[in-house]
């Protein structure tokens, strides 16, 4: 049994020496370098290199870095690289006893079919690879899909199994029962704290700067911190290094602009995007007006040597997002919030089979709520982000891979805000989290694959976050060619939390605060399980299934009293639930089907209610259809039963002086106030829209032109947002909803 951290570390130790040992009788040599888009000079991360003859291979990183080794000498090789949305090439090469030849591969890319739409959710072409709850996503596929207003990452995750949203206003999600707050996004390595621009409408990041998406909906690996659900990691372009080029792109909310080239050895990115008008909020909303400006700018500056792969690769990047709500009226409250973060990147290859990667960051956001003379209660919050992190990476001969790392992370939270009954409660804290992480990945064998690890908090940012170990361990096993079955446990700590109100029907923003000293750090277990079948090599069907606890989850104490009561309360949550997908693709033809049963619910102080993302049945049929000549079309439906919500009971009548206007006589200042029954014990009516896209693409001889349009809810379904609790009128999502943009690439 292991019974403590330090067994588990000595286990893995031990793995690591066995792995280690494992070495073939025949003279090997090795092979390394990267993968690059040919036009561009792009790193192409997640693509494929594989030799037949000794049925081996890898994948690229998310800086397009390759490594295999123990290639027996003495003979010509052919090695294959693919990546989805290029040729594939093959390049003749021979291995040499002891030494490591580089590779700089440069595949050319292709119009993307629309039959790979769905490989937005494709897994690693490794058929051993221990990847249950990973997906790797494509952003030119998600493109192609129905979009509302304008094409939104956050947004397009909502169509993902085991992913939920609460309506289509807001591109906020929870996944697998977890929190919007548990939920960690990463750009560029960096945690975003606010990703969400418009009240949380839209997020804040620019999908043209993407050059690769990694989503982790459970049982991430230990190389992740910090959160209790689930992991976006968005890696950004590094800018084109052999031309100058730009984009450009307007639609209904806004405009924005990339601006990309070479620099010596290297080269830079910047984009921008800024709203135009506002107005189309108006249909998210109940038509009320929504005043918002916004604006997002990211810059990238890279030096990279394409000559040699051993060469130091550094980059220096930024993010800077922006959101002010100007009501111009003393009886409306003003927001207005900002993200900043700044980073430097240095990673190198040693040796042929080391890999380094080194972080310094700062990471800074800020928001607050002026009341003005209006009813709401003001909200102030800042939290500051400074990290440092030092990743290693060995590959061994037998393609084992040992993964070592060490993150520090200094924050520092600010809060105060205006309870309920009145009271000024101001929480700041500042803390240190040092954690080390280490991961053994074995892939030796062709039918099991295998990702152990964990992570070890050795300073937390509260005295009850250190000294816990996160044990991590991912399974895949094919007893057939056909099918992989797959498990996965691990636990996570997190030590930061929102002030998030669960009555708030659009979230102004998240005020971030560290766990106070009288709660320990939230502690959560999954156990997920599944299982892929490919039926023909038309039709894929994946299942999984999932059991998620979460202990000591905070909780914001709204009905606080006295100065005397606690600002939190403690809280504990459970999910679980099965998620099945099945795939048929042709050439030109792509059909998915969907379909998920979920749990969730939270215990607070002993009351346990379903939170208000809970939803038990959810359905995402897609049909897309490439037509040739640059036409693409795609049809998506989408179906959940109801969400909870907190039924009125009934009215009485209260003073209300909230207007300015009102007349003095007392009867005419009096209006009815909702009576509340118990939290989301109703159920809304059931949900489900039909979107439609058709995209047209044209290539000018001085420029690329891609036209859209999408149609939101054609049959326009009445789905209810929620019930007015002054006349318990209801109020509906998006009706049907046509948009339509133009992008314009030199």
């Amino acid at each position: 049994m292991l019974n403590s951290p330090w067994q588990v570390l000595k286990f893995v130790l031990l793995l690591v020496l066995l792995s280690s040992g494992v070495q073939y009788a025949q003279e090997t040599g090795n092979l390394n370098g990267y993968m690059r888009d040919s036009l561009s000079g792009e790193a192409i991360p997640f693509g494929t290199v594989y030799i037949k003859d000794i049925k081996r291979g890898n994948k690229t990183n998310s800086h397009g870095f390759f490594s295999v080794n123990g290639i027996p000498t003495g003979k010509d090789y052919i090695i294959t690289a693919s990546c989805l949305g290029y040729k594939t090439k093959q390049i003749n090469f021979q291995a040499e006893k002891g030494k490591t030849l580089k590779l700089d591969i440069k595949l050319v890319p292709t119009v993307l079919e629309m039959r790979k739409i769905e490989k937005i959710g494709e897994r690693t072409v490794e058929k051993n690879a221990p990847d249950l709850g990973t997906i790797h996503l494509n952003v030119k596929g998600m493109e192609l899909l129905p979009k509302g207003v304008e094409f939104d990452v956050l947004r397009s995750l909502q169509t993902l199994p085991g992913v939920r949203s609460t309506g289509d206003v807001s591109a906020k999600y929870y996944v697998r029962g977890g929190a919007s707050n548990q939920n960690l996004v990463l750009l560029d390595g960096v945690t975003l704290y606010n990703p969400y621009h418009a009240l949380g409408m839209f997020s804040v990041i620019d999908p043209d700067m993407i050059n690769a998406l990694d989503f982790y909906k459970g049982g991430f690996p230990s190389e992740y911190g910090g959160r209790l659900s689930s992991v976006l990691n968005i890696v950004t372009k590094k800018g084109n290094m052999n031309n100058f080029g730009g984009k450009a792109s307007a639609g209904l909310l806004s405009a924005k602009v990339l601006a990309e080239g070479p620099l010596p050895f290297g080269s830079f990115m910047l984009t921008g995007r800024k709203s135009l008008s506002t107005e189309i909020l108006r249909k998210f909303y109940d038509n009320k007006n929504l005043p918002f400006d916004f604006y997002d700018l990211s810059w990238k500056v890279n030096y990279d040597n394409q000559y040699s792969v051993e060469a130091p690769r550094l980059t220096v990047f930024g993010f800077i997002s922006a959101d002010k709500l100007d009501n111009q009226d003393a009886k409306k409250a003003d927001i207005s919030w900002e993200n900043n973060l700044i980073g430097l990147n240095w990673n190198q290859v040693f040796s042929g089979s080391f890999y380094s990667d080194v972080k310094v960051s700062y990471s800074r956001f800020s928001g607050k709520v002026i009341p003005n003379y209006s009813t709401t209660n003001p909200k102030s919050n800042t939290l500051s982000d400074f990290s440092l992190r030092y990743d290693y990476n060995y590959i061994f001969d037998s393609r084992n891979e040992l993964r070592v790392g060490l993150d520090i992370k200094s924050i520092k939270t600010d809060f105060s805000f205006l309870t309920s009954t009145g009271l000024t409660s101001s929480y700041a804290s500042t803390g240190t989290n040092v954690s080390l992480f280490t991961k053994l990945k074995l892939m030796e064998s062709e039918i099991f694959g295998m990702d152990v690890g964990g992570r070890l908090n050795v300073i937390g940012l509260t005295k009850n976050g250190s000294f816990k170990f996160e044990p991590r361990l991912n399974l895949t096993y094919r007893p057939l060619v056909e099918v992989a079955l797959k498990a996965a446990v691990g636990m996570y700590q997190q030590e930061l939390t929102t002030l998030s109100d669960e009555n708030e029907l659009l979230t102004i923003f998240e005020p971030w605060v560290i766990h106070p000293e009288y709660l320990m750090a939230s502690r959560a277990t999954h156990y997920t399980g599944g299982a892929t079948v490919d039926i023909t090599d038309e039709i894929e069907f994946t299942a999984e299934i999932y059991l998620i606890n979460m202990f000591n989850v905070p909780t914001v104490n709204y009905q606080k009293l006295y100065e005397s009561d606690k600002d939190f309360l403690d809280g504990y949550s459970e999910s679980y639930g099965v998620e099945t997908g099945t795939k048929y693709s042709t050439d030109d033809i792509t059909l998915s089907a969907n379909y998920a049963l979920a749990y969730a619910y939270k215990v607070i102080t002993g009351w346990r209610y379903y939170p208000k993302y809970d939803s038990r049945h959810t359905i995402n049929l897609t049909y897309s259809q490439e037509l040739g000549l640059g036409w693409n079309w795609s049809l998506m439906w989408i179906y959940n039963t109801g969400l909870p919500y907190t039924k009125m009971t009934g009215f009485y009548d209260k003073l209300d002086v909230t207007d300015f206007n009102f007349n003095w006589l007392l009867y005419e200042a009096v209006a009815p106030y909702a009576l509340l029954g118990d939290k989301n014990a109703g159920r809304l009516p059931d949900y489900h829209r039909l979107d439609f896209n058709i995209s047209k693409k044209f290539d000018l001889s001085f420029m690329k032109l891609t036209a859209d349009f999408s149609i939101l809810n054609i049959y326009n379904r009445k789905n209810i947002f929620y019930f007015e609790r002054k006349t318990g009128n209801k109020v509906y999502m998006l009706p049907v909803l046509p948009s339509i943009s133009i992008k314009a690439e030199l």
